[in-house]
Parts: C-alpha cells; sequence; structure tokens
C-alpha cells in the first residue's frame, strides 16, 4: 500500500507517511482492480490453458502499472480490462436460439483452431452468429457458431489434413505421420491462421496419386472373399513393388490385384 500510495501521490520521498484522502481512495480503488491469475481465471471464465494463450496473444495483457512497481512480484491483471474483454467479446447482438451453435470453450475442437484465435474474432467483431448465456461467467457464457469461425481459417482445396488423408487411404492417423516421417508422403508445415505450428499439411495430388498407386493389405481384401492376413501372407511372397511405412505395407494396387485374381482364377 505505501509504494501504491507513494506513486499517486507522486512522492520522492520515500519516508513519507501523511497523504491526502484523495490519494488514499486512489490508491484503494487501484489494489482493489487488480487481481492474481488464479482470480482472473475464474473472472474470465476460461481455463488456465486458455487464459496462457489470450496472454501470449496480447489479448490480455498484465497490468503494466503493477509490474512498474513491483517488478519481482507475481504478475496482477486489472479487473476493468478484464471486463472490457468480455464486453467487447459480447458485444455482438446475440441469435434468439443457440441451435447449432457450441460453447466458446468447444469451438477450437470443431474448427482445427485455437481459443485465442477464435476470441480474437471475437473480439474482431468477425462472427455474427453468437449467443450469450449470462448465467455463465465471462467469456465462458458465448457460444459461437463452429462452421462460421472455421471460415476464417479456410485452407485451400488443394491441402488435406493428416486425418482427411487417413480416411481416404484407410490407415489411422498415426499412420499417415509415420508415413510422411519415412518419406513415403511429404509434410509441409504452413504458416495459417488458426492452425497449431505442428499442424501438417499434405498435398491432395500427392495423396491422391499414392491412393491411385498403392494399397495396403487391408484394401487390397476388401471386395474378396480372403482375411486381410491372408492377403497379406500371399502379397508378401509375390515379388510386388511395394512401400513400408513402420509395421504397414502399401502394395503397387495393380500388381497386387492382379496377383489376387489370379490366384482365385486358380
Amino acid at each position: 500500500m505505501r509504494t501504491v500510495l507513494l506513486h499517486f501521490a507522486g512522492e520522492t520521498d520515500a519516508t513519507a507517511t501523511v497523504f491526502s484522502s484523495s490519494v488514499f481512495e486512489q490508491a484503494r480503488q487501484y489494489l482493489a482492480d487488480v487481481v492474481l491469475p488464479i482470480e482472473a481465471k475464474p473472472f474470465l471464465g476460461i481455463t488456465r490453458a486458455a487464459f496462457v494463450q489470450l496472454v501470449d496473444r496480447g489479448l490480455v495483457v498484465k497490468d503494466d502499472l503493477f509490474a512498474k512497481l513491483f517488478p519481482e512480484s507475481l504478475a496482477r491483471y486489472s479487473k476493468m480490462k478484464l471486463q472490457s474483454v468480455i464486453d467487447t467479446a459480447r458485444s455482438v447482438p446475440a441469435v434468439a436460439s443457440r441451435d447449432g451453435l457450441v460453447a466458446l470453450a468447444k469451438a477450437p475442437l470443431k474448427t482445427h483452431t485455437s481459443y485465442a484465435d477464435v476470441v480474437a474474432l471475437l473480439l474482431e467483431r468477425k462472427l455474427s452468429r453468437v449467443y450469450y448465456d449470462l448465467k455463465l461467467p465471462g467469456l465462458a457464457s458465448i457460444f459461437v457458431d463452429p462452421v462460421e469461425a472455421a471460415s476464417h481459417f479456410q485452407v485451400g482445396e488443394e491441402w488435406m489434413f493428416a486425418e482427411e488423408a487417413a480416411a481416404l487411404i484407410g490407415v489411422e492417423a498415426q499412420t499417415v505421420y509415420l508415413m510422411t516421417r519415412e518419406g513415403v508422403l511429404t509434410a509441409h508445415k504452413l504458416r495459417r491462421p488458426g492452425y497449431h505450428s505442428s499442424t501438417i499439411f499434405l498435398d491432395r495430388n500427392e495423396v491422391n496419386k499414392f491412393h491411385a498407386t498403392y494399397a495396403s493389405s487391408t484394401g487390397l481384401s476388401e471386395g474378396t472373399t480372403m482375411t486381410t492376413g491372408s492377403v497379406a501372407q500371399i502379397l508378401k511372397s509375390r515379388n510386388i513393388p511395394k512401400v513400408r511405412a513402420g509395421p504397414v505395407v502399401f502394395y503397387e494396387r495393380k500388381d497386387a490385384r492382379k496377383a489376387l485374381a489370379e490366384l482365385i482364377a486358380a
């Protein structure tokens, strides 16, 4: 309190002990306004991880005066500024129903974005379909349209996510990551707003070409009466061009189907 009083009084004498009532009131209001991060998070209605994202993005800023007066202390945040963030995020007129909308905290999972990315859209008033449940605290009261949010972070049709490539090829997403590490497919790291730096993108033409050329034993067994294990055993003994990604083997589709057809015919 003494340090804050000295600041508002403009007092250079650190031994001063008498301050006017107006200076005291300024100091009291200031100290009542600044809160610790552990208090700022519930005030905003968010988790620790979300709070860190907002701070790192500069959407929530620490109180500069407190940092100046107490440089060795844990950062404090102004409740007035936190409320301003909430008010700005809730400044778009609400739609009548929350049907089709999701809680702000769940939007990143639906849009392949970060929490801070979606909050930034709200602060920039780029989302029009929002709903507010004012029984919930702070940003937790906001519901958004995940489709509308995702539209601001779309990548070109020439790119695929690992999950999309995995669904096409017929493997798990982890296998696609393994394929990129072993050079079977090429992983591209693109700087795209709304996507984590670790997100990989795959060239759609490359993935389609690979899928047209190669197939796993699981894919080759489809449409036949043979099990995946039987197909794998048969193809393993044949001199069929193949590529490998860890334990998963992809056989040249045309030659593999020909070999299987010959065996069935015999």
